[in-house]
């Protein structure tokens, strides 16, 4: 759809409309942020694989299976099966500290997102009012990256933590510790390998967790929510004689300003 080359919006400005403004999704934009911080924080991709998997695990049960499964939990049973097995290592994944430090966390900062997801996703939404909502959560997230805040945060998760007898100090189960490779051996190593800092503790879960994430979601939303990107949307929006600010001046030089030939918010 995007592309430059190949793109329906190329195809349509390059046979028919050769001044076009394409203008990607807001709420598919919005998306790709998400999916671009996964990539960006070491242990989110981990974070949403268990996701992924209890989903499938309980998506794939019919109902008579549900229950069977309940009694055998309740006689403490165990059928041996393959789903048994996956179960238990549901488990000790959700019984992690890290996990549920991170599922906090997460639910603080998507709950933002995901309240200008809806908005973005309105017909009658115009661009000058996504304009102002996108400032807004960028605002709204930027006030989090904060010791005072992380606090405030931890100290829930430690009372969700105490209701349901989930010890916090638990160790996360051991893994084989990563040999380096011998081809590096006489060279300076200056990013990872594959080795993953152990975080076991509020200190490391703010820094190598809370704050990387706020960062990359920052980062992503200003990259693909540019200033540039919006001011020439705000102007767009101006041309309706149903906004506020119909034909004035002041917001129409953004588009003004647009080179013919660059015709692409990106």
């Amino acid at each position: 759809m995007a592309g430059n080359n190949g793109g329906v919006q190329a195809l349509l400005r390059q046979q028919y409309i050769p001044h076009a403004i394409y203008i990607h999704c807001y709420a598919h934009k919005l998306n790709l942020v998400i999916c671009d911080v996964t990539k960006e924080v070491p242990y989110l991709s981990e974070f949403y694989s268990i996701i992924s998997k209890i989903y499938t695990y309980f998506h794939k049960s019919s109902v008579t299976n549900e229950i069977f499964k309940l009694v055998q939990q309740r006689l403490n049973l165990d059928d041996g099966t393959e789903r048994s097995t996956d179960a238990r290592g549901l488990l000790l994944a959700l019984n992690e500290p890290l996990f549920i430090v991170t599922i906090f966390i997460m639910d603080r900062l998507l709950g933002k997102i995901k309240i200008l997801s809806d908005q973005l996703k309105s017909k009658s939404l115009d661009f000058g009012t996504a304009h102002s909502l996108i400032s807004a959560v960028i605002n709204q997230i930027s006030e989090l990256r904060n010791e005072e805040e992380f606090s405030k945060l931890y100290d829930q998760i430690i009372e969700f933590s105490g209701e349901n007898n989930i010890d916090l100090n638990n160790k996360m189960k051991e893994r084989r510790a990563r040999k380096t490779s011998t081809r590096f051996n006489n060279c300076l190593i200056t990013c990872t390998i594959g080795q993953r800092e152990e975080i076991n503790n509020k200190n490391k879960y703010r820094i190598f967790v809370f704050y990387p994430v706020i960062d990359s979601i920052l980062i992503e939303i200003n990259d693909r929510f540019s200033k540039t990107n919006m001011d020439i949307l705000r102007s767009v929006s101006s041309l309706s004689p149903d906004s506020s600010k119909f034909l004035e001046i002041d917001e129409l030089k953004a588009l003004c300003n647009v080179k013919i030939g660059y015709s692409i918010i990106k």
